[in-house]
């Protein structure tokens, strides 16, 4: 008997040890499928003996993988130019990419592989903006530089001193679409928004907006993640028989219910809470994407000739020449002026020290990036603060102030 239990006891012991060899001897992931699937290498920038280190976690799978894609394209575009100019302060950039699935559940595990076992030196943060707020405090607590570029304003009101943003802050956009509606006369709106912490704080700020400007909310309907038939809200929503209808959702939904409540028989105004980006815009249809109204910093093209200002010229003709298509959304965006932020604070400080790049991107002004001017001299730790007003109108991005000038309004 005594011999069995001990031969039982060597066995499970030998087992134990098998299994913990199998796990130290994994890679980790750079550039991967999703953090549960097995580990697989993908391109990264150049290695070197003295290296900086940024990782990127984001929706790199399901109906938001775009989103993840093009980021990664912009984060390799600035890496080859780091690299291309010596580096940071003499180190080889290195560049590691995580799937978090869109869940923060996922963003929690990749974000600890990228400080626990990547050793980043900077992070660029999810589009997904719960993903960011599941995270952002482990990544404060190592003094890991970051860069979120969701638009929700509830992450960047925690007070993490490492987490900047050079993109778009909702509560700064979301009183310029409510100023574009009472330009456009309008006095009721109907909001229709997703579940996600991002949607809902978009809402929320949009409805607070409406108030003080004397603009009737009607009804607020909202759907689940997944969710692709939105006729119950949309019956509710023309029922209300609004001036114009608010969306606070993900990307991939803004097509999908344009195209919905056109069938449907709206023909109104619709307000975004971003930039309507070209692929949706494709799944809408062109003729449904005409009177859709936002406040952002920069637009998508569907062509180079569409563009007219010089500094996104530049950036959507070396993006195409290298990936063979301008960007659909606007990620690419948010990621290729985190990086131009953290470069040159890297380059100003001098030295690769956390604390001191940190210091030194409270210190960046005038940096001219895609969405316009990035100045962090107001300590809140946001790059972007003013926003144009835009209306689609015959398939093409108008300002508002233009088109008003020129004697239009709303039918």
């Amino acid at each position: 008997m005594k011999k069995t239990i001990a031969f039982v006891l060597a066995l499970v012991m030998l087992l134990s040890l098998t299994a913990c060899s199998g796990n130290t001897t994994q890679s980790p992931a750079e550039g991967t499928q999703p953090s549960s699937a097995p580990v697989e290498k993908t391109e990264t920038g150049e290695s070197g003996k003295d290296e900086f280190v940024i990782g990127m976690y984001n929706v790199m799978s399901g109906a938001n993988a775009i989103y993840g894609e093009e980021a990664q394209n912009a984060l390799k575009m600035v890496v080859d130019k780091m690299n291309a100019e010596g580096g940071i302060n003499g180190a080889t950039v290195r560049y590691v990419v995580y799937d978090d699935q869109g869940s923060p559940e996922e963003a929690v595990k990749v974000v600890t592989k990228l400080i626990e076992v990547d050793k980043v030196d900077a992070c660029i943060t999810s589009c997904i903006s719960s993903a960011v707020l599941a995270t952002g405090e482990a990544l404060n607590k190592a003094e890991i530089v970051s860069f979120g570029t969701g638009l929700s304003p509830t992450y960047m009101a925690q007070g993490w001193e490492y987490l900047f943003r050079a993109c778009v802050n909702s509560d700064y956009t979301t009183p310029k679409a409510v100023e574009l509606a009472k330009d456009l006369g309008v006095s009721s709106v109907a909001v229709f928004r997703g579940q996600d912490e991002s949607a809902i704080a978009t809402a929320q700020s949009f409805i607070a907006s409406c108030g003080e400007q004397n603009i009737e909310v009607l009804t607020e309907e909202a759907y689940n993640d997944g969710d692709s038939d939105f006729s119950g809200q949309i019956t509710r929503i023309i029922a209300s028989n609004p001036d114009a209808v608010f969306m606070s959702t993900v990307g991939a939904t803004y097509g999908v219910f344009i195209k919905q409540l056109r069938q449907y028989g709206y023909e109104g105004l619709i307000l975004n809470k971003e930039a309507l980006p070209t692929d949706a815009v494709e799944v809408a249809g062109v003729d449904n994407a005409d009177y859709v109204a936002f406040a952002a910093p920069y637009l998508t093209y569907s062509s180079l000739d569409a563009c007219t200002d010089p500094t996104m010229l530049a950036f959507l003709t070396e993006y195409q020449s290298l990936y063979g298509t301008l960007p659909a959304t606007d990620s690419a965006y948010r990621v290729y002026d985190s990086l131009l932020v953290l470069w040159e604070a890297a380059k100003n400080a001098g030295t690769n020290d956390h604390a001191a790049i940190r210091d030194a991107v409270n210190q960046v002004t005038g940096l001219q990036g895609l969405g316009g001017i990035l100045d962090y001299s107001a300590g809140n730790r946001e790059g972007l603060s003013d926003f144009n007003k835009f209306i689609r109108i015959d398939g093409k991005n108008v300002l508002v102030s233009e088109w008003l000038a020129a004697g239009n309004g709303l039918k």
